[in-house]
């Protein structure tokens, strides 16, 4: 982990920042700064991104900010909210596969981080938005579920699984394109 986070204050300087960021499509620069937030995550202590009594997941909150930034200020089929769209799949995904490690290891954690992003989280918005909606955010939200669907169950094809260790996981999101693609064939 880099040394520079000591020296910010990340409740109070850095993460408001990234959330209104992210809530509002990177202000027009959606496209070519949403596919650095999965890098961005990786790179952020671990200790910030577990459950948090007071705060809840930061990675829900993060989630939820990216698909606000989507659904509200990156139109349908442009190129920002595909970008957008993608970093929230590729961030879910990681989130779900490296629940052990977020959780700390803990026994019982993992499937209680897990049930807290995507039951009690902002995914069952997503979820209720893609059986519900008919709109447009509708139909990206029922992209983004199948989507996931495809990239948890590739992964778990492929032996990627919850026993990773965390420099294993740090080498998945290169993969994240290619296991989708692979999903896709094989459906």
């Amino acid at each position: 982990q880099p040394a520079c986070w000591e020296a910010v204050n990340m409740q109070k300087a850095f993460i408001p920042r990234l959330l209104a960021l992210l809530r509002h499509g990177c202000y027009g620069s959606a496209a070519s700064s949403m596919p650095a937030l999965l890098p961005l995550l990786l790179l952020l202590p671990r200790q910030l991104l577990t459950l948090q009594p007071d705060q809840g997941l930061l990675l829900d909150r993060i989630l939820e900010a990216v698909w606000i930034g989507a659904m509200q200020h990156c139109g349908a089929g442009s190129n920002a909210r595909a970008a957008a769209v993608a970093a929230y799949q590729e961030c879910m995904h990681w989130g779900l596969r490296n629940a052990d490690a977020l959780s700390g290891n803990a026994c019982g954690q993992q499937q209680q981080y897990c049930v807290l992003l995507l039951q009690q989280g902002q995914f069952s918005s997503v979820l209720d938005a893609a059986m519900i909606s008919s709109s447009s955010e509708g139909d990206t939200a029922a992209a983004v579920v199948q989507d996931l669907l495809l990239l948890l169950l590739a992964s778990n094809a492929t032996g990627v699984g919850s026993s990773s260790s965390i420099s294993e996981i740090e080498g998945i999101e290169g993969q994240l394109p290619a296991a989708a693609a692979a999903a896709a064939a094989a459906a």
